[in-house]
């Protein structure tokens, strides 16, 4: 009862205000980059990457930039059986709608996935998009 007592009679806390904990960078919804660890007064959002390093992000992105980013962002998935081209595209806007949603305001598509058959991955795809998305629980 003693600790309950102390610490209402402390009245108001100055406490920051808190929306999410990150563990991986991710965009304010001005598109600016949280990608420094810490407290973000701008979103109330807490970077805490762990023991994670992360590349540094160029202010100005080059087209060989993009280029290698999305060449980058397609290899985990490059033994995946997709029908078409279109599948792994689908899967990118996918995966980048995750990423960016904290950058977006407003309503975002819903994503579905399907295969040909059973067993060719679908709940892999879904479970690599789900554990991208910043905020996500690290899996042990």
């Amino acid at each position: 009862m003693f600790a309950v007592n102390a610490l209402a009679a402390r009245g108001e806390w100055a406490l920051y205000p808190l929306e999410a904990i990150i563990e991986t960078p991710t965009m304010r919804p001005d598109g600016s980059m949280i990608d420094s660890p810490g407290y973000d007064p701008e979103t109330a959002v807490l970077f805490d990457p762990g023991a994670a390093r992360f590349p540094s992000l160029p202010p100005h992105p080059s087209l060989d930039d993009a280029v290698r980013a999305l060449a980058d962002l397609c290899e985990p998935f490059a033994d995946f059986p997709f029908v078409a081209e279109s599948d792994l595209s689908a899967l990118l806007a996918y995966l980048l709608t995750v990423l960016a949603r904290p950058a977006i305001t407003g309503p975002c598509p819903l994503f579905a996935l399907r295969a040909p058959s059973p067993g060719s991955g679908k709940g892999l795809l879904a479970n690599v998009v789900s554990v991208s998305r910043p905020g996500a629980a690290r899996r042990s």
